[in-house]
């Protein structure tokens, strides 16, 4: 350590100006991309699992009709979305999707099934991964408290790449109470869906719904399958973020080289070789280099908690992908940077590199 700051001290500028440019380009490569690769997961997830079919309305039910309903073999799945249901558990109200039909699920699943036609008679839910953190177990099921009432876990939903349906919540065969806080909101409507892979909804949606007249209002209809490109593609991100580093590294290390040249001219006078004097100068970016990446383990863990406290979606963690292109890229800059100062530095005489000013 006593070397490191040795060798920050001996050219204060430019050695505090390549420490803070090391950081701050350490810092643009791994928030950078990994808030890219995000953001990027998070958009392709949303279109992958997208319905290809989707029908919004909002339903506005009376006393004989408190839901719509579809056949059993309508091939689309009817939600109730977006409803505000109290978690005992958390004791919290959390937005919840409550599914009056279901055919097939497009959610990503990562443990448990969906519920069967039986279960669906019952209270079940499936759940984001997220709000297992708020589950129980009991006589060796897993439950849920919704409103005061049991559900009963069969599913965990999820995706390895992003965090988009860690906090979904889908509820099969409504509870008592449930039913109960749905109708005491019904005189507002319910904004619902019809969604489906094998059927245009559309045309379930004039067939069954829509035959309900007054009581209902459409709001919004859409035929999609989407593709999941974002506006710019990675690797176009990722050029632009390492230039940036390339960029910082390139300008502060050849300031740092020219500031060295009298002491290194100094030391082929006491006799040094080429090799000796290159490894001389490797050791002390060695040591800066140490120095910033300390640093910036130490920034990056500190904004990493601060920003994991404000939503576990900025929760971002350290990925190979983006500690070892940087790493590449680092290496390359360092020679390239490195080469031309250094050879013609050998190559000039000693006695007109001392009678020089700097």
């Amino acid at each position: 350590m006593k070397s490191i700051f040795k060798e920050m001290f001996r050219y204060k500028i430019s050695g505090s100006a390549l420490l803070i440019c090391l950081v701050i380009s350490m810092l643009a490569a791994y928030y950078g991309i990994t808030i890219y690769k995000n953001v990027f997961f998070e958009y392709m997830d949303k279109n992958e699992y997208k319905y290809k079919s989707e029908t919004y309305f909002t339903y506005v039910p009376d006393e004989t009709n408190l839901f719509p309903s579809v056949p059993k073999d309508s091939h689309a799945n009817l939600k109730i979305i977006n409803c505000s249901g109290y978690s005992d558990i958390s004791g919290e109200t959390i937005i919840i999707d409550v599914v009056l039909h279901s055919y097939k699920e497009n959610y990503p699943l990562k443990s448990g099934h969906y519920p069967d036609t039986d279960e669906q008679k019952e209270r079940t839910i499936v759940l984001g991964e997220a709000r297992m953190n708020g589950t129980y177990e009991k006589d060796n099921e897993v439950y849920y408290v919704l409103f005061g009432e049991e559900y009963k876990v069969v599913g965990v939903i999820g995706s390895r790449n992003s965090i988009s349906f860690d906090s979904n919540l889908l509820v099969y065969g409504m509870g008592d109470e449930l039913r109960r806080q749905l109708a005491s909101t019904a005189e507002f409507g319910y904004s619902m869906v019809l969604e489906s892979n094998d059927c245009d909804t559309r045309q379930v949606y004039d067939a069954f719904i829509s035959s309900l007249g007054a009581a209902l209002s459409k709001e919004v209809e859409s035929l999609s399958n989407s593709s999941a490109e974002p506006i710019y593609g990675e690797k176009l991100y990722c050029i632009i973020i390492f230039l940036f580093s390339f960029t910082c590294i390139a300008i502060v290390i050849s300031f740092w080289m020219q500031q060295r040249t009298h002491e290194l001219q100094i030391c082929r006078v006491c006799g040094f070789t080429n090799s000796m004097i290159i490894k001389r100068i490797f050791q002390s970016l060695f040591r800066i280099i140490l120095f910033a990446f300390c640093i910036f383990i130490i920034l990056a863990f500190v904004i990493n908690l601060l920003l994991g406290n404000i939503s576990e979606e900025y929760n971002l963690g350290f990925s190979a992908t983006v500690i070892l292109p940087y790493i590449g890229v680092f290496a390359v800059a360092l020679i390239l940077v490195c080469i031309v100062p250094i050879a013609g530095m050998l190559h000039t005489s000693i006695a007109a590199s001392l009678n020089s000013k700097e």
